[in-house]
């Protein structure tokens, strides 16, 4: 079957493993510290909005967590939940 457009491809084949690599970064760069999500965004040089939706999808799968209580973001200055990983072992988003 012939996929009818280079947005389907995208759709289909191309963003999932472009998220699925954002995901992966964005636990690695969290290991061993606890971070805004904003902290994690300019660490990595990505939009904020990227950095979230990729936390919030890995707070959903159980590979980080969020502190229950919000602290002041150095960056912002607004009092925000913090992230962290859940274990320090191996990440293993497969």
């Amino acid at each position: 079957m012939i996929r009818s457009s280079s947005k389907q491809v995208y759709t289909d084949d191309i963003k999932p493993m472009k998220e699925f690599k954002q995901s992966e970064i964005v636990a690695n760069y969290v290991k061993g510290k606890s971070v805004t999500r904003r902290m994690i965004a300019q660490g990595l040089g990505l939009e904020t909005g990227t950095v979230a939706a990729r936390v919030n999808k890995l707070l959903k799968d159980n590979i980080l967590v969020e502190s229950e209580d919000k602290k002041p973001c150095p960056i912002t200055g607004k009092r925000v939940y913090w992230v962290s990983c859940k274990s320090d072992g191996q990440l293993s988003l497969i």
